[in-house]
């Protein structure tokens, strides 16, 4: 069974008058999430945004692979797209 894993970083964002160059005071700049389905990495990503009270302006950047390939990114909503920016379906 393959293993997918989330690399997210996070940034302040401008319009809550926070830096974008540093992440949000008391958050983590970068995140890993694991798991074998991508229903669960929306899920524990929900959970990331509600606990840190992350927005949409706070995602700067969340890269899926799939074992060690790369396979697309993942954007604050949830939808993943692949290299092309197309939307894929896992």
């Amino acid at each position: 069974m393959s293993i997918l894993t989330l690399k997210i970083e996070v940034c302040g964002n401008p319009d809550k008058g926070q830096d974008p160059n540093q992440p949000p005071f008391g958050v983590e700049r970068f995140h890993e999430i694991k798991a074998a389905r991508i229903e669960i990495i929306r899920i524990l990503m929900e959970e990331l945004q509600l606990e840190n009270n992350l927005g949409g302006g706070n995602w700067k950047e969340a890269v899926l692979y799939r074992d060690d390939e790369k396979i697309g990114r993942v954007s604050w909503n949830g939808r993943v797209w692949d290299e092309q920016n197309k939307e894929i379906v896992l």
